[in-house]
């Protein structure tokens, strides 16, 4: 049996919502019969890509537009489809610049293009926002398939006409890993020296500006005045974070907020949160969200969070972003119903990592015998 080497591309193999989805995939998929390699964007050691390499994927490196220039980036991708011409599928995840990685590829003879969105906006400079948006009015011409993980986010990047035919592929999670005890959450509250009556806030996400942690604080910091148990709890690594260690200080609370860093027991963690905040600018969909509402969380979102993230369990409350502080906080403090059978529901409407995966193995194979 042959093998199907799927080429994902991407930015690096950081623990981000892309990213942790895309190995999501991967780890359930029947590597038998599809293989991931990855081609990135960065110099540096991704997070990932230890286990890639484990679980036999291979890991090329090229320059981002942004160190070579608009002129330059175009030919460094043709050449690498040339001189990579094993590859007949090529998966981009790279929003609106997959439009020109994707009419590279086909330029360069690569049989089958995917391009899957993943968010509902772009941050960057105004230089970088026009190219993306130049670039981007290549997708619906160069991309064979179209994916995406919301409707909002098919729509921002194929724009309504061209998102008629985009499959909506669920931010599928294993549910497997969020059966967490009791005990295992105690474990984890040790510790970090949480108190059994803590009012614990949490939040998983890279520190980036999207990410918004900057008003996160503001928000906490309100809520700190209004119940002097409450701890924050911040998971992640990113950029922006001696920012908002800087914050933290200067608002004094720095014994209420814990750092954790990057972590691998995100369901026990997640588990022990009674509050999951996300201020978030934009979100494709948000795979945390997911995962906090199979953990049975109340989750406070921004508005700019598509409404496709609401697992109907009552665990998702919008706020504008614009609406005050006080407003914030004082949603947090207030109590509400834990449901019932909270994986199970996350499961019924298609969010199992398990069944994501064998679509996806599906689809590439029937590429690979209609080739």
């Amino acid at each position: 049996m042959n093998v199907i080497h799927v080429l994902h591309v991407v930015g690096i193999m950081n623990r981000g919502g892309i990213e942790t989805f895309i190995m999501n995939v991967y780890r359930n998929i029947n590597r038998n019969k599809v293989q991931f390699d990855f081609l990135v964007h960065k110099d540096e050691v991704g997070d990932y890509d230890k286990e890639i390499l484990a679980l036999g994927g291979k890991i090329y490196k090229i320059p981002y537009v942004n160190k070579v220039g608009p002129i330059k980036y175009p030919r460094i991708l043709y050449n690498f489809f040339k001189e990579h011409s094993e590859y007949n599928i090529v998966h981009s995840h790279m929003n609106l610049v997959s439009g020109v990685i994707l009419k590279e590829a086909k330029n360069a003879g690569v049989k089958y293009t995917i391009a899957h969105g993943h968010s509902t906006n772009d941050m960057g400079r105004f230089y970088e926002r026009f190219y993306k948006k130049l670039v981007g009015t290549y997708l619906n011409k160069y991309s064979d398939y179209k994916f995406a993980c919301s409707r909002e986010a098919a729509n921002y990047i194929f724009k309504e006409e061209g998102s008629k035919d985009c499959i909506i592929i669920k931010n599928g999670v294993d549910l497997s890993k969020f059966k967490v005890t009791n005990a295992d959450v105690m474990k984890v509250k040790k510790e970090m020296n949480i108190k059994y009556n803590s009012l614990v806030i949490g939040n998983v996400a890279r520190f980036s500006k999207v990410k918004n942690h900057k008003f996160l604080i503001d928000v906490f910091y309100e809520i700190s005045r209004k119940n002097e148990n409450a701890i924050l709890v911040l998971v992640g690594d990113g950029e922006l974070k001696q920012d908002i260690v800087d914050k933290v200080n200067k608002y004094g609370i720095e014994d209420k907020v814990i750092f954790t860093g990057i972590r691998e027991d995100i369901p026990c963690i997640m588990k022990m949160f009674n509050v999951f905040i996300l201020p978030s600018f934009f979100e494709g969909l948000g795979i945390v969200l997911i995962e906090a509402q199979a953990c049975g969380i109340k989750c406070i979102v921004s508005k700019n969070i598509t409404k496709e993230a609401d697992m109907n369990m009552g665990l998702l409350t919008y706020l504008d972003i614009n609406d005050s502080i006080n407003m914030w906080a004082d949603e947090a403090i207030r109590p509400y119903s834990h449901p019932d059978n909270t994986l199970r529901n996350i499961e019924s409407l298609g969010y199992d990592i398990k069944k994501v995966a064998s679509f996806l193995e599906d689809f590439y194979e029937n590429l690979n015998v209609s080739r």
